[in-house]
């Protein structure tokens, strides 16, 4: 199957086929890494600092964001913050609350905040070892053809993790 660069093909059996070669980074091959879809709309934190929730939990303000504990989101943009979690007791209306070590550090309003969608998160990709991966995503997560989605996904070789945040249009494959 050919692959286009910035697109994520959905076959019959959810089998579905992307390309990292544009990335120049030699993290990606030979990488082992996991995806979650997003809807292609970010949230993003107040301009404040995180704040010490005590006991491994930091807390994001972010007004109004319809969240609830247990959602998991991943966070991109932040010198600290960089990664995925499942928000914690002490989420409310106004606040995220995620389980990290804290380290002070004020937002600028601009980094951005995904929630994934249900059963589309930590989705393991297989390697083809020349920069093509694979996963299989659920029957529980719909994508709708020529919708465009947000891809996260994160990469680990040796001591290094390299987040990729890739905007994808999913066009359903029906060729062989």
């Amino acid at each position: 199957m050919a692959i286009a660069a910035n697109n994520i093909f959905v076959e019959m059996d959810n089998q579905v086929q992307l390309s990292l070669t544009d990335y120049a980074d030699a993290a990606v091959t030979g990488a082992s890494g996991d995806l979650g879809v997003h809807a292609d709309t970010a949230l993003h934190p107040n301009a404040a600092a995180a704040t010490d929730e005590g006991g491994g939990a930091v807390g994001i303000a972010l007004t109004g964001h319809g969240l609830a504990v247990g959602d998991k989101i991943i966070i991109a943009g932040t010198i600290n913050y960089d990664n995925k979690y499942t928000l914690q007791a002490g989420t409310t209306t106004d606040k995220l609350v995620i389980t990290a070590t804290y380290a002070a550090e004020t937002f600028s309003g601009d980094e951005d905040i995904y929630e994934a969608m249900l059963n589309a998160d930590n989705i393991a990709l297989s390697d083809d070892g020349a920069g093509a991966y694979s996963c299989v995503i659920p029957d529980t997560v719909v994508l709708n053809e020529d919708t465009w989605y947000r891809i996260i996904i994160r990469m680990t070789k040796d001591t290094t993790t390299l987040f990729l945040n890739k905007r994808f249009q999913a066009k359903y494959y029906t060729g062989t």
